[in-house]
């Protein structure tokens, strides 16, 4: 299966020939063979992963992502969850993304609190190099 410029329509070139286990199986395989500073230069990004997943579950049928419980949630609307998560503050509960099949929600999470929040001095003090 060739990935070598992994790009959109190629991805859903592959998933239409050969399945969705099919594709993934090869692109896991590879990553694991190439490393990822090898597979991002040759064949995608590490983070491009994620929104070639959700392309992928975007262009399949809508009536069987019901049937299997197959949801994503685009980018920009977990940004918007999590800048809304976080509008009064960095909430003291754990947070748990219950579905996490792309990660986006926690992922949009992370990001938000990396923008608008300074991590603690004793995180900071255990990173030094002084």
């Amino acid at each position: 299966m060739e990935l070598c410029g992994l790009d959109r329509g190629m991805y859903l070139a592959l998933l239409a020939k050969h399945g969705a286990k099919r594709t993934w199986d090869a692109l896991l395989e590879k990553l694991e063979e190439m490393g990822e500073e090898e597979f991002s230069s040759a064949i995608c990004p590490i983070p491009y992963l994620c929104r070639l997943y959700e392309s992928g579950l975007a262009e399949k049928d809508k009536d069987s992502k019901k049937s299997s419980g197959v949801y994503f949630t685009p980018e920009d609307i977990a940004s918007l969850m999590a800048d809304l998560l976080l509008e009064k503050g960095l909430p003291e509960a754990p947070f748990c993304d219950v579905g996490c099949g792309t990660g986006m929600l926690s992922i949009a999470l992370g990001r938000a609190i990396e923008k608008n929040f300074t991590p603690p001095a004793v995180l900071l003090s255990s990173t030094s190099t002084t």
